[in-house]
């Protein structure tokens, strides 16, 4: 199983920010859409890791051989 971390900051204006790290592609926001119902999203911006892809398991690459 894949493990991630959520880090949840609340400032002194009851605003919420969550970064989602561990986690690439879609199931960054998957993962995180349960924030979502905490209020008015006011920005949601990806992160580097969401623009990666994720690797299945068990996926081989041979690289540059024969």
């Amino acid at each position: 199983m894949q493990s991630y971390e959520i880090e949840i900051e609340i400032d002194e204006n009851g605003e919420i920010k969550a970064v989602v790290k561990g986690i690439k592609g879609q199931s960054c926001s998957d993962i995180s859409k349960f924030l979502d119902e905490l209020g008015e999203v006011l920005r949601d911006d990806p992160t580097a890791e969401f623009r990666q892809q994720p690797v299945a398991a068990g996926n081989r690459l041979k690289v540059g051989g024969k």
